[in-house]
C-alpha cells in the first residue's frame, strides 16, 4: 500500500485532468452550505420581528433549525454519493464527465440505495453522535449567549473548553467510526448489493488499517493550515479529498486482492479432497 507521500506522487498527475471540475465541485458544496446559512439566518430574524422566537434556546428555533438541517441532508446525500463515485474514477485512472456526480438525482432506484445506505450507516454511529451533537449544541449556545448578554475570562474560557471538547469528541468519533469509511465507494464500485452486505465488507476491509488512515487524516489536516485565509480552500480541499479517495483505494484494493486469495486457497483445499 502506498504512504502519504506516494499516494500524492500517484493524484497528482489525475488532478492536472481534473481540476476545474474539483474546484467547481467545492464552491457547489460551499455555496450550498452558505445558501442553507442564510436561509437559516433570514428565517431566524423574521422569526424574532414578527415575536415569534425570543432566545437562542427558543424550541421553535431549535424546530426550524432540525428541519432545515435535515433538509439539508436529504438533499446533499445523493450528491455526496455521486461525488465520491467521481474522485474514485479519477484516482483509478478513469477520465468521466463532471456531470456523474448528479446521477443519483435522475434514478429513483439509486435514491432509494444512497438514502438506505446512508440512514444504516447512521444508526451504527450514532452512539457517539449523541454526545458530539450535545457538547457542539452547548458551544454554540453559550457563543450566543455570551454575544447578547457579554461575559467575563471565566466565562470565554468554558466557550473554548466546550469547543475544544467538541472538536476531540468529534475526532474520535471519526476515528471510531473510521471502520465504516470505505462503504460509500464500495457502494460506488458496485451499487446493486445489499446495504448490510456493503458495510460489512467495508468493516472487513478497514480491519488494521485505522493507523494507516489516521495518519493520512494528519498529513490532510496539516494541508488544510493555509485555508486561515479563506481563499486556498478551493484548491486545497479538492486535493485533500482527492488524498482520501486515494487511500480508501488502496484499502479496496487490498481487500480484494485478500478476497482473491482467501478464495483461491479455498478452491485449491476443496480440489485436493
Amino acid at each position: 500500500m502506498k504512504n502519504v507521500k506516494e499516494l500524492k506522487q500517484s493524484i497528482a498527475p489525475r488532478m492536472r485532468k481534473c481540476w476545474g471540475e474539483s474546484c467547481a465541485a467545492f464552491i457547489i458544496s460551499a455555496g450550498g452550505l452558505c445558501a442553507a446559512v442564510f436561509a437559516w439566518y433570514i428565517i431566524m430574524n423574521t422569526l424574532v420581528s414578527m415575536g415569534i422566537i425570543e432566545n437562542a434556546a427558543d424550541k421553535i428555533m431549535l424546530t426550524v433549525t432540525a428541519i432545515l438541517a435535515l433538509f439539508m441532508l436529504v438533499i446533499t446525500v445523493p450528491y455526496n454519493y455521486g461525488l465520491r463515485w467521481y474522485r474514485l474514477q479519477q484516482v483509478r485512472g478513469h477520465s468521466v464527465h463532471a456531470k456523474s456526480i448528479f446521477s443519483c438525482y435522475f434514478s429513483a432506484k439509486r435514491l432509494l440505495q444512497v438514502y438506505k445506505l446512508s440512514a444504516m450507516l447512521f444508526l451504527k454511529k450514532i452512539f457517539l453522535l449523541i454526545p458530539f451533537s450535545i457538547l457542539l449544541s452547548a458551544g454554540i449556545y453559550l457563543i450566543i449567549k455570551f454575544n447578547t448578554i457579554g461575559g467575563g475570562l471565566g466565562y470565554n474560557l468554558v466557550v473554548v473548553a466546550l469547543l475544544m471538547l467538541s472538536a476531540l469528541t468529534y475526532l474520535a468519533y471519526n476515528i471510531i467510526n473510521i471502520k465504516y469509511a470505505a462503504a460509500p465507494y464500495l457502494y460506488a464500485l458496485g451499487h446493486d448489493r445489499p446495504a448490510g452486505e456493503i458495510i460489512n465488507e467495508s468493516v472487513q476491509f478497514m480491519k488494521g488499517k485505522q493507523g494507516y488512515m489516521i495518519e493520512v487524516l494528519r498529513s490532510c489536516a496539516i494541508m488544510l493550515i493555509p485555508c486561515i485565509v479563506v481563499f486556498p480552500m478551493i484548491f486545497v480541499i479538492p486535493k485533500m479529498m482527492m488524498i482520501y479517495t486515494a487511500a480508501i483505494n488502496e484499502i479496496i484494493e487490498d481487500g480484494f486482492e485478500k478476497d482473491k486469495l482467501v478464495n483461491m486457497e479455498r478452491r485449491e483445499k476443496f480440489a485436493s479432497r
